[in-house]
């Protein structure tokens, strides 16, 4: 009887200890946090990612982007899987009717910072604004655990804020 009892209070003390290791860096799925938002400034009609051709520079030859930046990102979550995560953005369009929508690496390179935009393809007569739900565009993309070597900010990025998650 004494055995059993030690062991039932031996497991209870470890299952209570269970809590601290899920709050901590320990437990993988703690590993990104909660998203935060942060509101973009921008300078006339020029767009700060794309940078400006100098005489030196030679033209490159890449596709054009697909669609224009969303609105406004409203969520932000990062998953960790085996290989590396998966990056999920919830935005709003500026538009109801939104098609194509996807997540693109971003050519704005920090330290330690892995950007993304969020991009959406409208309709030729989209009637602007409209009802959340119908404006409403989430897009995903994975990263391998090489990607994420060194990172420790996931950042996506629209038209009128940006989200970010820290490790």
């Amino acid at each position: 009887m004494r055995k059993i009892f030690t062991l039932l209070v031996v497991a209870a003390l470890t299952l209570s200890a269970c809590g601290s290791v899920r709050d901590s860096r320990l437990n993988p799925f703690n590993w990104f946090g909660q998203s935060r938002s942060e509101s973009i400034e921008r300078a006339g009609n020029a767009n700060p990612l794309i940078p400006q051709r100098s005489a030196l520079s030679k033209p490159r030859n890449r596709a054009p982007l697909p669609g224009p930046l969303v609105q406004r990102i409203t969520a932000l979550e990062v998953d960790r899987t085996p290989g590396g995560a998966v990056i999920r953005a919830e935005g709003l369009a500026a538009a109801s009717g939104a098609f194509d929508v996807v997540l693109i690496p971003s050519e704005a390179k920090q330290a330690a910072t892995l950007s993304f935009e969020l991009r959406a393809k409208m309709p030729s007569r989209a009637p602007r604004g409209g009802p959340e739900a119908a404006r409403k565009v989430i897009a995903a993309a994975s990263v391998t655990n090489q990607q994420l070597s060194g990172v420790r900010t996931i950042r996506v990025i629209g038209l009128e804020n940006m989200r970010s998650a820290r490790r």
